[in-house]
């Protein structure tokens, strides 16, 4: 149990961690007001998301570190801090795997296009994290993937008026 409390930590503290380095790229965003002085820009969704990301990583560091500290009051500190956390191999595998799949959906995004580097992108990390693969789950992967792409491409493009990269086919 404990084991699990002090991976939240460590999950909450990066999510926290990758939320401020995210917020601080959005400055970088040039920005494009579709609706006038609004306030509404190219900027704010990404800023917002930002904020969730980084609100939630805290929280999910404010519990974790409450449930570790009411763990130790329970026990002995001597024995608490004699324990070890070990790091499961699949897990560690996915986890660097998919951060080299965000790393190739961020250099192709500009080059192929957003909706057809976030298909590869989602189905790629769909696979990842599903426990069984088969010919159902792929036909189902490609087509959600085709299908969320399309109506986020959509909503940015049509809904928001903000511009998303077409790529090389032209969409």
């Amino acid at each position: 149990m404990e084991q699990k409390i002090k991976k939240d930590l460590g999950i909450g503290l990066f999510f926290f961690l990758l939320a401020i380095a995210y917020f601080a790229g959005t400055f970088s965003i040039e920005s494009y007001n579709p609706f006038g002085d609004a306030g509404l820009s190219s900027k704010i969704v990404p800023q917002i998301l930002a904020v969730i990301m980084a609100v939630l990583g805290l929280s999910t560091v404010i519990q974790s570190a409450f449930k570790l500290k009411k763990r130790n009051a329970d026990k002995n500190f001597a024995e608490a801090s004699g324990t070890s956390v070990r790091i499961n191999r699949n897990v560690f595998g996915k986890f660097v795997f998919a951060i080299a799949l965000l790393t190739v959906y961020i250099f192709l995004f500009d080059k192929l296009g957003f909706i057809i580097s976030t298909v590869l992108y989602l189905s790629a990390m769909i696979f990842l994290l599903l426990p069984r693969k088969n010919a159902k789950t792929g036909i189902f992967t490609v087509l959600f993937s085709l299908a969320v792409s399309f109506l986020v491409y959509t909503v940015f493009n049509n809904l928001l008026g903000l511009i998303l990269p077409r790529g090389i086919f032209g969409y």
